[in-house]
């Protein structure tokens, strides 16, 4: 049921974006066609940045659902971590339709919420698929940032145990606990 559930919202989430990147773009041509007063564009402006808000998002709870569907269902979870990776990547500066690359992503960004959770997002489908360093390197992104928010930077250790757990790096883990 759970599996279902997080399929329907994947789809209802992942539609969401492709409405809204829709919609950036006619606000976007507007925003140029414009010549109008001062007001027209606050106006054009403003519904510019909810829309682009409504697109990040959609995104981004559409990559956690796809990746709770990859967690859930080992023998989809290729798929799903393909599917997740690609719409996280969309707010990693990944090229478009790719899983996203560590050395793309601008770390003034990480100072947003949900783009440094889409980080932990990319090393969990990375771990999921048995890519256990490519998965720290995503961690690792996290952890050297500057600007990270408090409510991030305290789930990168439980993360990174999980990632070790999955790698079966007990040892690694205790490196991690004891010090806590």
């Amino acid at each position: 049921a759970a599996r279902r559930s997080f399929i329907d919202l994947e789809k209802s989430f992942s539609e969401l974006a492709v409405t809204a990147e829709r919609r950036v773009d006619s606000l976007e041509k507007q925003e140029e066609a414009t010549t109008g007063s001062g007001s027209d564009r606050a106006l054009l402006s403003a519904a510019l940045a909810n829309v682009r808000r409504t697109r990040s998002m959609g995104h981004f709870l559409a990559g956690w659902c796809a990746y709770y569907i990859a967690e859930l269902d080992p023998a989809g979870a290729a798929e799903y971590t393909s599917k997740a990776e690609r719409h996280f990547g969309w707010l990693l500066n990944g090229k478009p339709g790719a899983a996203p690359t560590p050395d793309r992503v601008p770390d003034h960004l990480l100072a947003y919420e949900h783009v440094a959770l889409a980080v932990i997002g990319v090393a969990l489908c990375e771990s999921l698929k048995g890519s256990e360093e490519s998965a720290l390197r995503w961690l690792a992104i996290g952890e050297r940032a500057k600007d990270i928010t408090e409510s991030v930077a305290r789930q990168l250790p439980a993360r990174k145990m999980l990632i070790l757990s999955r790698a079966s790096k007990g040892g690694d883990i205790a490196a991690i606990v004891d010090p806590r």
